[in-house]
């Protein structure tokens, strides 16, 4: 019975791939459902099948990235409204602090800014590679 239950919340999880795709580092991609700015997710494959299980929600608005972190700014969206632009969450995901799996192990979020500059003193992460949202619509 428990076999199945995770069986059913991994389907759910994996049942829309997304059209648009963009890989950023190791099994971590910028999804969305369409090419709208408001539906950019971060999204790890969890199988060979191309599923993907969503890591950080819509709607990404700024991200950068290195060998070890996945930093991202995100504007919080409950579907169908438009994402929240008066609220500003930040988000770390640790690279290799796991097996890549696409669950909130490796993840650090959400973070008001003062929680992410703390972060961001402790971690050192100064020297990232940023992807413009914009640029890649």
């Amino acid at each position: 019975m428990r076999n199945i239950f995770y069986f059913l919340i991994l389907l759910s999880l994996t049942g829309c791939s997304g059209i648009f795709k963009k890989h950023i580092i190791n099994n971590y991609y910028l999804t969305a459902s369409d090419y709208s700015e408001y539906d950019m997710s971060l999204s790890c494959i969890i199988d060979n099948t191309g599923g993907f299980i969503e890591t950080v929600g819509p709607t990404i608005i700024e991200l950068e990235y290195d060998s070890n972190y996945i930093v991202i700014k995100q504007n919080p969206r409950n579907f169908p409204d438009a994402p929240n632009k008066e609220i500003i969450n930040y988000y770390i995901v640790f690279v290799k602090k796991s097996n890549d799996d696409g669950f909130n192990n490796n993840l650090v979020g959400p973070l008001s800014l003062s929680e992410f500059n703390d972060f961001k003193i402790k971690l050192r992460f100064d020297k990232l590679k940023s992807i413009s949202i914009e640029d890649i619509l």
